[in-house]
């Protein structure tokens, strides 16, 4: 991936991750596996702010309401937030999968190993 084409968050940590994930041992693979529940509780978190934008949208005089480029600025930030989001749940079901075929590998390891 050329430096070009990361041009997002997303495509920061799919690069970063594309680079390291070969190089992880068990115990840092099951961090990253992991994170998807880190990203259910942030997109919760923008769930929650965006309802509270809408609330206080509806709830406010006219003259008080954002102006287009707040709207266009908190819309932007949240599409890239939840691109990176999916991002992190992309890496955690990569992390898992490493995870379970590096045990499966061991397990096979271990039963083919011959007593001394």
């Amino acid at each position: 991936m050329s430096k070009t084409s990361i041009v997002n968050t997303r495509d920061a940590l799919l690069h970063l991750w594309s680079a390291a994930a070969g190089t992880l041992r068990d115990e840092e693979l099951d961090y990253y596996a992991k994170l998807t529940g880190f990203a259910e509780l942030e997109v919760r978190n923008i769930s929650t702010t965006l309802s509270t934008l809408a609330n206080l949208a509806a709830n406010v005089g006219e003259a008080d309401q954002p102006n287009r480029d707040e709207i266009t600025q908190v819309l932007y930030s949240t599409s890239y937030q939840l691109d990176a989001l999916a991002a992190l749940i992309e890496i955690a079901d990569c992390a898992a999968y490493c995870l379970e075929t590096s045990r499966k590998a061991k397990e096979k390891s271990i039963r083919i190993k011959k007593p001394d």
